[in-house]
């Protein structure tokens, strides 16, 4: 009875188990699991039935059997020659029913967790040599203390350090922030689904270069660290410093000949569009970054992918889509900015909407950096016979008031709200945001010339003031501001096309 049961339980098992006889090497006995895998191999070698084999197995214990007392279990991991799965494998010496020493081997399908070493083994090698050689700076950092965990051979190059120069050293080494600056840096960025920000980073040899930081948090050997990459933007921040001097410069010119109206209009005008145009290079700035960083991922990919032998028809011609998909979007952006300060020459018919949602999307990157949502409501399709540039140029000044406002104010869950609908016979676009409103004792004055809120370094107060004899000299129609429950609203009222 008991054997009966013992029979039952081994052919029940999801396991491979035999029964081999030492001296021979022929398989006693096998439960349902190894004869569905391997047939009927009962009296035949086990060798041959079992492993596809012509002699016995480099592995096999056996011949330690018959040469030593083996008094425990023996585990080994192996490829079978017959079908190509791994198993693990564990041996044990029992008597059998007649009184024969024999080996009786139970062993487990492990192929899916051998794919998945090798998988991840190919997966991590990969992202090593991905990281080391990649042309683009980077770094990993420990969001806890502050040490740099590794550093990849760009910047450790462009900083002027070897790579164990670096690693393992506070990142402090190479920040101008304070040790407090540092902290607060790191714990925000490590709750943070993406950081981006530019600082003031220091090489071995004093000099001091801005550097726009896009940081995400990751998981490395089951610990959490700070991943970043990092882009010199030292030439374009004074690329910027040189425009807003000559921002300074115009406004210092409108001073002058506040007396003529006329002149002064044109200047400030032209002063307007070259704050739009500060706007646009930040904007295609963050527009562009994505696609280089995705194209350059995907070029240095091709080397590794030779490497591995990866490289096949499948693969260049996903390749070729998706770095043609890259650079089509940054041509389309660039021609949307180039079409944005194109002089509008004489006035024709536009439809509202469309001109509505091309400023959300030259601002979308900007707005995803401040965490900012953007929403769109239509009632109807508005059309406006007019130059249409010039209405683009009002809604990028209200829509950056808007964003710079939610960022000053770091309020939660930051929001811009259009609407589009008829009022009347008039077409009217709605422009809200909850950045907590305007102070009631400059919501008098906002649209003045040269009356802003903001430190000289973000705006020269000109910006509503156009917007406004755009929308009320040039379009015939209303331009107004309010507060509401939770920020403020801007309004832009137009007569029927």
């Amino acid at each position: 009875m008991q054997q009966e049961i013992l029979l039952a339980t081994i052919n029940a098992m999801g396991a491979i188990f035999y029964v081999i006889d030492v001296k021979t090497q022929e398989v006693l006995f096998a439960n349902e699991a190894c004869k569905k895998t391997f047939g009927d191999v009962v009296g035949k070698k086990c060798f041959s039935a079992i492993q596809g084999l012509s002699e016995s197995c480099s592995f096999c214990v056996i011949p330690k059997m018959n040469t030593e007392e083996i008094s425990s279990a023996v585990t080994c991991e192996y490829k079978n020659n017959l079908n190509g799965k791994f198993y693990e494998s564990h041996d044990t010496v029992i008597k059998w029913v007649d009184g024969r020493v024999v080996k009786a081997q139970v062993a487990f399908d492990v192929t899916d967790k051998k794919v998945a070493e090798e998988k991840l083994r190919k997966s991590e090698a990969r992202f090593r040599l991905l990281f080391e050689e990649h042309k683009a700076m980077m770094y990993i950092v420990d969001p806890q203390d502050g040490v740099l965990l590794d550093v990849n051979n760009a910047a450790a190059e462009f900083y002027g350090y070897d790579r164990d120069e670096l690693c393992g050293k506070h990142i402090s080494i190479i920040h101008t922030f304070t040790k407090e600056q540092i902290d607060e840096a790191r714990q925000k960025a490590a709750v943070t689904p993406q950081t981006i920000f530019t600082v003031n980073h220091r090489l071995r040899n004093g000099e001091i270069r801005s550097m726009e930081i896009y940081t995400s948090p990751i998981e490395v050997d089951g610990k959490k660290a700070l991943f970043s990459i990092l882009h010199d933007v030292t030439e374009r921040k004074k690329a910027e410093d040189a425009l807003k001097k000559l921002n300074e410069t115009l406004e210092h010119r409108v001073t002058e000949e506040s007396a003529k109206r006329v002149e002064q209009e044109r200047v400030m005008m032209q002063q307007s569009r070259m704050a739009a145009m500060g706007e646009m290079i930040g904007a295609i700035a963050h527009q562009w970054r994505q696609p280089l960083n995705a194209l350059g991922i995907m070029v240095q990919d091709t080397l590794v992918a030779q490497r591995y032998d990866e490289m096949n028809e499948v693969y260049l011609e996903d390749f070729v889509q998706k770095s043609m998909s890259q650079i089509q979007f940054m041509s389309s952006t660039i021609d949307d900015f180039r079409s944005f300060f194109r002089q509008d020459k004489s006035k024709k018919e536009f439809v509202l909407n469309g001109k509505v949602k091309e400023v959300v999307q030259m601002l979308s990157a900007q707005f995803a950096i401040n965490s900012i949502s953007s929403i769109i409501e239509e009632e109807c399709e508005l059309s406006f016979n007019g130059f249409e540039n010039e209405f683009k140029q009002v809604v990028l000044n209200l829509l950056t008031n808007a964003k710079d406002q939610l960022s000053d104010t770091k309020i939660k869950n930051p929001e811009i709200r259009i609407k589009i609908f008829k009022n009347g016979g008039a077409s009217v676009i709605s422009i809200e945001d909850n950045g907590g409103g305007i102070d009631k004792e400059c919501i008098e004055k906002i649209f003045d010339p040269y009356f802003t809120t903001k430190t000289p370094d973000k705006g020269t107060g000109i910006g509503l003031y156009m917007a406004k004899t755009i929308i009320e000299s040039h379009m015939g129609g209303i331009l107004s501001a309010q507060n509401t429950n939770s920020g403020a609203e801007f309004r832009i009222e137009l007569g029927s096309a």
